[in-house]
């Protein structure tokens, strides 16, 4: 059998591989130029590290520019809000079972009643404000014997005591009469008793469960208001 020298120049690897695919030629010894090809490799590696390098130098993208929109400037200030006025009571106003008119601060806007007869509570209504909401609203319903009280502003929630109580106004003074439970309420204010203390001193002072029973009684008994304005001011002052 004859041998056969044969030389092949390729320009790669990939580039042999293919040529040698096609052939059909066994038993080929490869005698590979090492020296070209070591070189041909170390440029394609130098190639790739030179472009990993200039990619990594690359400057990071900046960072968006632009301030922030200042805030709108504030709106005017909402007026102050009004005292709430109920309207006043006369004979022609519809009563429930308690004997009370409807009224916007305690009891329900669809103006219902329960089937005890009486209107439908406002949700979330603080028990001891629609106590003494109730009693203000028996108070100024015209009886046969007393006319009509004049409607009063709403009492504020009992807000926390003050550091010291405020003085009695010239209306609260020892020359002032107090006759109605409206005038008894306002001096107990004067002389700092919320709503609570109210309630513990008429049940000490006079066995009468709250302030509330003070108005159901005061209409028959017309000696009780003065006679609560005396002690009130005889007491000490709530601490």
């Amino acid at each position: 059998m004859s041998k056969v020298v044969v030389t092949l120049e390729f320009g790669s690897l990939e580039e042999m591989n293919a040529e040698l695919c096609k052939t059909h030629v066994t038993n080929v010894n490869l005698k590979v130029d090492k020296k070209g090809l070591g070189a041909e490799l170390q440029e394609e590696s130098d190639a790739k590290d030179a472009a990993a390098a200039t990619a990594g130098d690359a400057p990071p993208p900046p960072p968006p520019t632009g301030d922030a929109p200042p805030p709108p400037p504030p709106g005017d200030p909402a007026p102050p809000k009004e005292p709430y006025k109920p309207p006043a009571i006369d004979d022609e106003q519809e009563l429930d079972k308690d004997g009370i008119p409807w009224d916007e601060r305690i009891h329900a806007s669809t103006k219902n009643k329960v089937k005890a007869g009486t209107w439908k509570k406002k949700p979330k209504v603080d028990p001891a404000y629609y106590e003494q909401i109730k009693a203000e609203l028996k108070a100024a319903v015209p009886t046969p014997e007393q006319p009509a009280a004049p409607p009063t502003t709403e009492q504020p929630a009992a807000p926390p005591p003050p550091e010291a109580p405020p003085e009695p106004d010239d209306t609260q003074t020892a020359d002032a009469p107090i006759t109605t439970f409206f005038e008894l309420t306002g001096l107990f204010n004067a002389y700092g008793y919320d709503l609570e203390a109210q309630n513990k001193f008429i049940k000490e002072n006079f066995d009468m469960p709250s302030i509330a029973a003070v108005a159901v009684k005061a209409k028959s008994d017309h000696d009780l208001v003065p006679g609560i304005a005396d002690v009130v001011r005889a007491m000490p002052r709530p601490e």
